[in-house]
Protein backbone atom coordinates (compact mmCIF):
# COMPACT_ATOMS: atom_id res chain seq x y z
CA UNK A 1 0.00 0.00 0.00
CA UNK A 2 1.59 3.49 -0.85
CA UNK A 3 2.34 5.96 1.99
CA UNK A 4 0.38 9.36 1.71
CA UNK A 5 1.99 13.03 2.77
CA UNK A 6 0.16 15.00 4.82
CA UNK A 7 -2.42 13.11 5.90
CA UNK A 8 -2.97 15.30 9.12
CA UNK A 9 -5.48 17.55 8.00
CA UNK A 10 -6.84 16.70 4.95
CA UNK A 11 -9.43 19.92 4.32
CA UNK A 12 -5.88 22.08 4.73
CA UNK A 13 -3.56 22.93 1.90
CA UNK A 14 0.10 20.84 1.43
CA UNK A 15 2.34 20.88 -1.32
CA UNK A 16 0.93 17.78 -2.54
CA UNK A 17 -2.38 18.81 -2.17
CA UNK A 18 -3.16 22.36 -3.70
CA UNK A 19 -7.02 22.28 -2.21
CA UNK A 20 -8.30 24.05 0.90
CA UNK A 21 -11.60 24.42 2.55
CA UNK A 22 -12.30 26.98 5.23
CA UNK A 23 -15.18 27.96 6.69
CA UNK A 24 -16.13 31.94 7.20
CA UNK A 25 -18.68 33.90 9.18
CA UNK A 26 -21.16 37.01 8.57
CA UNK A 27 -21.54 37.96 12.08
CA UNK A 28 -24.12 40.45 13.49
CA UNK A 29 -23.83 42.72 16.22
CA UNK A 30 -26.65 43.91 18.42
CA UNK A 31 -26.48 47.10 16.25
CA UNK A 32 -27.07 44.81 12.89
CA UNK A 33 -23.51 45.80 11.78
CA UNK A 34 -20.82 43.59 10.64
CA UNK A 35 -18.20 42.01 13.41
CA UNK A 36 -14.67 41.74 10.75
CA UNK A 37 -11.30 42.39 11.21
CA UNK A 38 -9.37 45.61 10.28
CA UNK A 39 -5.52 44.77 9.07
CA UNK A 40 -3.85 48.64 8.91
CA UNK A 41 -1.43 46.49 6.53
CA UNK A 42 -0.62 43.33 5.36
CA UNK A 43 2.55 43.65 3.12
CA UNK A 44 2.08 46.30 0.92
CA UNK A 45 -1.75 46.29 0.69
CA UNK A 46 -3.45 48.53 3.28
CA UNK A 47 -6.89 49.16 4.79
CA UNK A 48 -7.84 45.46 5.03
CA UNK A 49 -10.96 44.15 6.12
CA UNK A 50 -11.86 40.43 6.47
CA UNK A 51 -14.09 38.06 7.32
CA UNK A 52 -13.35 35.61 9.89
CA UNK A 53 -12.88 31.97 8.68
CA UNK A 54 -11.19 28.89 9.54
CA UNK A 55 -9.54 25.56 7.75
CA UNK A 56 -11.74 22.75 8.77
CA UNK A 57 -10.42 20.50 11.48
CA UNK A 58 -11.06 16.78 11.36
CA UNK A 59 -14.36 15.79 12.35
CA UNK A 60 -15.69 19.01 12.73
CA UNK A 61 -18.83 20.03 11.22
CA UNK A 62 -18.62 23.27 9.18
CA UNK A 63 -20.67 24.90 11.88
CA UNK A 64 -18.85 23.61 14.58
CA UNK A 65 -15.92 25.45 12.51
CA UNK A 66 -17.65 28.81 12.30
CA UNK A 67 -18.51 29.01 16.08
CA UNK A 68 -14.91 28.24 16.49
CA UNK A 69 -14.09 30.87 14.22
CA UNK A 70 -15.97 33.23 15.35
CA UNK A 71 -15.08 32.95 19.33
CA UNK A 72 -11.19 32.88 18.30
CA UNK A 73 -11.01 35.70 16.36
CA UNK A 74 -13.72 37.98 17.02
CA UNK A 75 -14.66 36.77 21.10
CA UNK A 76 -18.12 36.12 20.55
CA UNK A 77 -20.44 33.08 20.97
CA UNK A 78 -22.92 32.91 18.13
CA UNK A 79 -26.33 31.51 16.77
CA UNK A 80 -26.27 30.04 13.00
CA UNK A 81 -29.21 31.69 10.95
CA UNK A 82 -28.56 30.62 7.72
CA UNK A 83 -25.80 28.92 5.44
CA UNK A 84 -25.16 31.50 2.69
CA UNK A 85 -23.16 29.29 0.33
CA UNK A 86 -19.68 29.01 -0.70
CA UNK A 87 -16.93 31.01 -2.17
CA UNK A 88 -13.95 28.98 -4.21
CA UNK A 89 -10.84 31.36 -4.95
CA UNK A 90 -7.21 31.07 -6.03
CA UNK A 91 -4.42 31.39 -3.37
CA UNK A 92 -1.08 31.23 -2.85
CA UNK A 93 0.03 28.23 -0.36
CA UNK A 94 3.77 29.51 0.60
CA UNK A 95 3.90 27.51 4.14
CA UNK A 96 7.40 25.49 4.64
CA UNK A 97 7.94 25.42 0.79
CA UNK A 98 10.72 28.24 -1.27
CA UNK A 99 8.74 28.22 -4.14
CA UNK A 100 4.72 29.34 -3.70
CA UNK A 101 2.37 27.28 -4.89
CA UNK A 102 -1.16 28.00 -6.23
CA UNK A 103 -4.00 26.79 -4.27
CA UNK A 104 -7.80 26.56 -4.84
CA UNK A 105 -9.42 27.76 -1.45
CA UNK A 106 -12.99 27.11 -0.73
CA UNK A 107 -14.82 29.23 2.02
CA UNK A 108 -18.32 27.71 3.12
CA UNK A 109 -20.15 30.88 4.63
CA UNK A 110 -22.80 30.93 7.76
CA UNK A 111 -24.77 34.07 8.76
CA UNK A 112 -24.80 34.17 12.42
CA UNK A 113 -25.80 36.75 15.60
CA UNK A 114 -23.07 37.60 18.51
CA UNK A 115 -24.86 36.56 21.03
CA UNK A 116 -22.17 37.77 23.32
CA UNK A 117 -18.78 39.36 22.79
CA UNK A 118 -15.79 39.82 24.38
CA UNK A 119 -12.92 41.82 22.27
CA UNK A 120 -10.79 41.85 25.36
CA UNK A 121 -10.65 38.11 25.18
CA UNK A 122 -9.20 37.85 21.81
CA UNK A 123 -6.77 41.26 22.21
CA UNK A 124 -3.07 39.17 22.66
CA UNK A 125 -3.93 37.44 19.65
CA UNK A 126 -5.59 39.82 17.53
CA UNK A 127 -2.38 42.00 18.43
CA UNK A 128 -0.01 39.03 17.43
CA UNK A 129 -1.89 39.31 13.80
CA UNK A 130 -1.82 43.17 13.64
CA UNK A 131 -5.38 43.28 13.31
CA UNK A 132 -8.55 44.39 15.70
CA UNK A 133 -12.02 43.39 15.99
CA UNK A 134 -14.33 46.50 14.20
CA UNK A 135 -17.99 46.29 13.75
CA UNK A 136 -18.84 47.85 10.56
CA UNK A 137 -21.89 48.45 8.00
CA UNK A 138 -22.77 46.46 5.02
CA UNK A 139 -22.03 49.16 2.56
CA UNK A 140 -18.84 50.52 4.38
CA UNK A 141 -17.48 46.64 4.35
CA UNK A 142 -18.97 46.12 1.04
CA UNK A 143 -17.34 49.33 -0.63
CA UNK A 144 -14.14 48.74 1.14
CA UNK A 145 -13.50 44.64 0.54
CA UNK A 146 -14.03 46.00 -2.97
CA UNK A 147 -11.70 47.83 -3.37
CA UNK A 148 -8.52 46.01 -1.84
CA UNK A 149 -5.94 45.56 -3.95
CA UNK A 150 -3.93 42.37 -4.52
CA UNK A 151 -0.59 41.29 -4.11
CA UNK A 152 1.37 38.04 -5.29
CA UNK A 153 -1.82 36.40 -6.33
CA UNK A 154 -3.97 36.68 -2.78
CA UNK A 155 -7.70 36.82 -3.56
CA UNK A 156 -8.83 35.90 -0.54
CA UNK A 157 -9.09 39.19 0.98
CA UNK A 158 -12.66 40.45 -1.19
CA UNK A 159 -15.61 39.12 0.98
CA UNK A 160 -17.73 41.82 -0.75
CA UNK A 161 -20.37 39.03 -2.91
CA UNK A 162 -20.66 37.02 0.46
CA UNK A 163 -21.59 40.13 2.03
CA UNK A 164 -23.88 41.41 -0.74
CA UNK A 165 -25.77 37.73 -0.48
CA UNK A 166 -26.09 37.97 3.06
CA UNK A 167 -27.65 41.57 2.91
CA UNK A 168 -30.04 40.03 0.18
CA UNK A 169 -30.99 37.19 2.95
CA UNK A 170 -31.66 39.99 5.39
CA UNK A 171 -34.08 41.91 3.48
CA UNK A 172 -36.42 38.82 2.44
CA UNK A 173 -35.98 37.84 6.20
CA UNK A 174 -36.75 40.63 8.33
CA UNK A 175 -37.33 38.32 11.57
CA UNK A 176 -33.91 36.32 10.74
CA UNK A 177 -35.64 33.79 10.94
CA UNK A 178 -34.57 30.61 8.53
CA UNK A 179 -36.86 27.82 7.86
CA UNK A 180 -34.38 25.43 8.30
CA UNK A 181 -33.91 26.49 12.09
Amino acid sequence: MPEFKNQGNLFGAAPDRPYHLSVGVVVLNADNDILALYYPTIDEITDIYVLPNKTVKPNETPADAAIRGAKQELGCDIQIITFLGSTQTQDIWWKEIETPKPVEKTVLYFLARATNQDSAAVKDVNETEGRTVVAKTFGFLIENMSKTQLKDGMRDFNHAAILARAQTWISTHPDLQSETL
